[in-house]
This record gives C-alpha cells, sequence and structure tokens, in this order.
C-alpha cells in the first residue's frame, strides 16, 4: 500500500539528519508514495535554506530536485484535493496549514496513512479526527 509523504521525509533521503536512517528504510520498503504536487516547491524551499546557509553547494541541491521530479511518486495535483485540505485546516483547532493539511486530505481520500518526519505537524493533528491518519516517521513501521 501506497503512503502519502510529506517533504520532511523526502529530504532526509538526501540530507543527513535525525531519522534519515528511517527514511532511507522506508524509501527501500515501498515501491510507490502519494504526495500532493506541493512537495516539490516545499523540497526546492528545504534545499534553497540549505544553500543559503551554506550546508549546501547549490550544484547538489539542482541535482537533488531534479532526481526528485522523477522519484517514486504519485503525484495528485493540488487543485483535486485543495477544499478538503482548507476544511482539514479549519477543522483543526491545533493552527494546521493548508500545506500541511494537503498531505492529510489526500491521505484520508486515499484511504492510507500520511507519513511525516514534522513532529509539530504529528503533535498538531493528534486528538483531531485525522489523528488516525497521521504516522510519525521515527515510530513507523510497516
Amino acid at each position: 500500500m501506497a503512503h502519502v509523504i510529506d517533504a520532511s521525509v523526502v529530504i532526509k533521503w538526501y540530507v543527513i539528519e535525525v531519522d534519515s536512517d528511517a527514511a532511507t528504510d522506508l524509501l527501500n520498503a515501498e515501491e510507490n508514495f502519494l504526495a500532493p504536487d506541493l512537495l516539490f516547491a516545499e523540497c526546492a524551499s528545504i534545499l534553497a535554506k540549505l544553500v543559503r546557509r551554506g550546508t549546501m553547494t547549490a550544484t547538489r541541491a539542482l541535482e537533488i530536485i531534479v532526481t526528485l521530479m522523477d522519484g517514486p511518486f504519485t503525484v495528485v495535483a493540488n487543485r483535486q484535493i485543495a477544499d478538503d485540505a482548507l476544511e482539514i485546516a479549519l477543522s483543526t483547532p491545533a493552527n494546521v496549514s493548508p500545506y500541511d493539511a494537503s498531505y492529510v486530505a489526500l491521505a484520508v481520500r486515499l484511504n492510507t496513512r500520511f507519513i511525516t518526519a514534522d513532529r509539530k505537524v504529528f503533535n498538531k493533528l493528534q486528538g483531531s479526527p485525522f489523528g488516525k491518519h497521521v504516522s510519525l516517521l521515527a515510530d513507523y513501521t510497516n
């Protein structure tokens, strides 16, 4: 079963950080992932920050984003889930952004799990009706 993943997971495939091993294990365990098309803009944003901080070269950042464009993703246009994402964002008392809610909306729509390494997002969704669709990368096992 394919899972929805966000940029916080994907970037760990290329940048060594906390939970990079778990992200790599997930990559090795799955053949395909689901993501709204905003995944690529979010990954590019993270890579730009790393370049600006001097922890990655622009050449490496470009290599990563090009590789991601051909990655193991079934991509869903955000316009297909924007209404659901907005409903989730507005109905979650912990101020989940519509960006983060897009991943949740996709998981709910396809009756699968959204896996994130972003503990803030995970914590915001716990206790909400959507929490059952969200897993933290560090805790996830197939």
